[in-house]
């Protein structure tokens, strides 16, 4: 509890009744509830000339290391280091704290010198006197993709794109956006009453490892939603499961029985789409979806172009911020979903029974009905500025998580003739959000950064702030100075419109292709692809060839990975690799992938016709055998 008074006010009042208006001391004391012989002290140090009076009386703040103006430098330090996805923990604001000090001569506890860092009493008492600006959160894992692709540059490339959709005269009940989520069987149990103080408090869950159904919903400008699609992990589908959900909903199974959205089942769902939508050549419509591999199929994107239907894809990685449904009507789905599925497995009946798909129907059923409403998808679609179409609706320090590795491309003559502002955004942040990087920004400072003024972030510079009287030293290191935010190192190099980018032609080497610095490739890789794969041993990088076996895909955290059938080289004839009567499949990364392999030619007899010779020269590097 804070201890507050207003004596100080009253002992202003009585010294004036004693001084000016002659009241006795005892008295004066009296009517203002003070100890008369304090007031007398008071009144004594008043009366003398050369003694110089405490501008306040009453409680005062402790002595602080830093003035107001450094910690709030400090605080706007913190605040910009969390927008960019790179906040400090407490150890490192403690570390900080030290090397502000220690650059700036600053005088501090003993303790700090010896150890290294401020102690964990001045982190929690700067913690509690800012405590409305700052606060100890637990943050949400990012992964680096999203955390790099969503610029300003990808931003508004997609809303130039929309806008030049919307000229074709899309009305509200016209523009559409669908993508699926998935619904398990395993809940996040709610909070619940238990005895304080209890360090374990348990609460029952269906199983240690649920499965997936996988849930796809549309949703209209105007604030309609069709009714939703549901993909289980099994072969057929049960009528038991439409019956459960909102009328007009489709189930269906998958042959693989992996309850994953694949080509076969979105093209099912478009079907569904079209047949909900009313679709006609004179009502056409807009349809905003991701780019996932599964979305944008040949036969989907035929389908579309028949019946009528404008595909638009959100850039990679930025759904979280530009997609209606992920914005503001998946989250509530989930949350009603958790909450019926945690109620199914508190009621009495259910107890002892684990939750199955048959019971996901309904569970689905209740988060749709709930979730789906008109202003929940009005505001997803008003939020990401798609309509009403607004492409300023984003604020600023959104783009920031990806100031560190927004930097130029190399210059290539792709893009020698391309301006910088097209290549590369420069995030930029005001004044008033991270109070002049570099200086302190108050008013008593000459020439400090008036408000309002956009700088670049990181900026180190030094200062000369106004310091107490005995606290005199000539420049000042902001923390923005001690610690600037770094930028990632130049981007590679390489050429991307090309299948044989790390081949080159040798006539040394009788015609064969050679390979030259093999590295990451960014071309898609597709099923049946040769690919030749690295992989880090003790004695260097050594290679593997292989086919792909299906195409790349991404999984949930945005990483991309190939299912490969690897092949293993003759130790007789040379460039031939055979394969292998048990097939070796394996997962690789695709930054693992560093080739993609011209077609082989087919050796050996009408039996065997398991050899593949490349007209590669492989020597420069190390094959495994």
């Amino acid at each position: 509890m804070v201890r507050t008074t207003n004596r100080g006010t009253f002992m202003l009042i009585a010294e004036d009744d004693v001084i000016n208006k002659k009241i006795s001391l005892r008295k004066a004391a009296a009517n203002h509830q003070l100890n008369y012989k304090t007031l007398s002290r008071y009144v004594q140090l008043k009366g003398k000339a050369e003694t110089e009076i405490p501008k306040t009386v009453g409680y005062q703040k402790t002595r602080l290391v830093f003035t107001e103006e450094i910690e709030v430098q400090l605080v706007e330090y913190l605040i910009t280091a969390s927008k960019i996805f790179h906040g400090l923990t407490m150890k490192e604001l403690q570390v900080l704290a030290y090397e502000l000090a220690d650059s700036n001569n600053i005088p501090m506890p003993a303790s700090w010198a010896e150890n290294g860092h401020a102690g964990i009493d001045w982190a929690r008492g700067f913690m509690n006197r800012h405590g409305k600006e700052l606060s100890l959160r637990t943050p949400e894992a990012t992964s680096l993709q999203r955390m790099t692709s969503f610029n300003r540059h990808n931003v508004n490339t997609f809303y130039n794109n929309l806008e030049e959709a919307l000229k074709n005269g899309f009305t509200a009940d016209n523009i559409w956006n669908i993508d699926e989520t998935g619904v398990t069987t395993v809940q996040s149990p709610t909070k619940q009453i238990a005895k304080k103080g209890d360090k374990r408090v348990g609460a029952v869950v269906a199983q240690e490892r649920g499965t997936l159904v996988t849930v796809c919903c549309g949703i209209s400008a105007c604030g309609n939603h069709i009714p939703p699609f549901l993909i289980f992990p099994r072969v057929n589908a049960r009528d038991h499961w439409r019956m459960m959900l909102p009328p007009g909903s489709l189930v269906e199974g998958h042959p693989k029985a992996t309850g994953w959205m694949t080509r076969e089942n979105i093209l099912s769902y478009l079907k569904h789409f079209v047949k909900h939508t009313k679709l006609t050549e004179h009502s056409p419509v807009l349809l905003l979806l991701d780019n996932h591999q599964s979305h944008i199929s040949l036969d989907a994107i035929n389908y579309c172009r028949e019946h009528h239907v404008t595909m638009l894809s959100f850039p990679p990685h930025c759904s979280h911020e530009l997609q209606p449904l992920d914005k503001t009507v998946y989250g509530p789905f989930k949350t009603f979903c958790n909450q019926a599925a945690d109620r199914w497995c508190r009621d009495a009946t259910n107890r002892g029974k684990p939750m199955t798909i048959h019971t996901l129907p309904s569970i689905v059923n209740y988060g749709f009905t709930h979730a789906f409403s008109q202003k929940n998808i009005l505001s997803g679609f008003k939020s990401t500025g798609i309509y009403p179409f607004d492409r300023n609706v984003i604020p600023e320090d959104r783009y920031l998580p990806s100031y560190k590795t927004d930097r130029p491309l190399p210059e290539t003559e792709s893009n020698a003739g391309c301006s910088p502002s097209t290549v590369s955004t420069e995030i930029a942040i005001t004044v008033a959000e991270a109070t002049a990087q570099a200086s302190m920004a108050t008013a008593e400072t000459p020439g400090s950064t008036a408000a309002g003024t956009t700088v670049s972030i990181p900026k180190a510079s030094a200062t000369t702030p106004e310091t107490p009287k005995d606290k005199t030293f000539v420049s000042f290191l902001s923390p923005f100075a001690l610690r600037p935010f770094g930028k990632a190192p130049p981007r590679k190099q390489t050429k991307r419109n090309s299948d044989t980018d790390n081949f080159s032609e040798d006539e040394e080497c009788d015609g064969k292709l050679q390979l030259k610095n093999p590295d990451s490739v960014t071309e898609t890789v597709r099923k049946d692809d040769y690919v030749l794969a690295a992989f880090e041993q003790k004695g260097g990088i050594q290679y593997l060839l292989g086919i792909a076996i299906a195409d790349e895909n991404e999984d949930s955290d945005g990483d991309v990975e190939l299912h490969v059938s690897f092949m293993r080289k003759s130790s007789k004839v040379e460039n031939k690799f055979v394969k292998l009567n048990v097939e070796d499949i394996g997962s690789v990364p695709k930054h693992n992938i560093h080739a993609i392999l011209p077609p082989p030619v087919a050796t050996g007899t009408s039996r065997t016709k398991s050899g593949l010779v490349f007209n590669i020269d492989f020597s420069k590097i190390e094959l495994w055998r």
